[in-house]
């Protein structure tokens, strides 16, 4: 597994090859939900290959239940600052707003975060509004 630390202003990366890898249990969990994830990606732009390498290499953190998984990297800024930002889920909506989304906030908390991200469809804004969640931007997409 892959972990991720402050040290003053740089972000330290630690491999523990006891739990990490493909066969640590982030890779288990990320398995059940495969097939979940990769219907949420846009096939013009992301492949399930690139998906399962950005996992196996731990650039993609995963949260998992038995309901449902969620995908999140820590997104660095130049000035070094941090945001956890939310990538896929596949599952349970509830168990994902109440469960996964919350510990994955905590885990952008014990790092230095300075808050969540997540870019997805309008439901979402919906959904975690009541979690505090506000619209930061607006990405607007021309097909050519």
């Amino acid at each position: 597994m892959t972990a991720i630390r402050r040290d003053g202003n740089v972000l330290r990366y630690h491999w523990d090859e006891t739990g990490g890898g493909i066969m640590g249990q982030h890779w288990a969990d990320y398995w059940r939900f495969r097939d979940q994830f990769a219907e949420a990606l846009d096939p013009r732009r992301y492949t399930l290959e690139w998906l399962d390498a950005q996992v196996m290499s731990g650039a993609f953190k995963v949260w998992a239940s038995d309901k449902a998984a969620i995908l999140c990297k820590i997104e660095i800024y130049p000035t070094g600052a941090m945001d956890i930002h939310g990538m896929l889920a596949a599952g349970d909506l509830g168990e994902i707003v109440e469960v996964l989304i919350p510990q994955a906030l905590d885990y952008g908390r014990e790092i230095g975060c300075l808050g969540g991200m997540i870019e997805s469809r309008a439901g979402w804004v919906r959904m975690l509004k009541k979690s505090g969640w506000q619209i930061h931007q607006t990405t607007l997409r021309k097909v050519l």
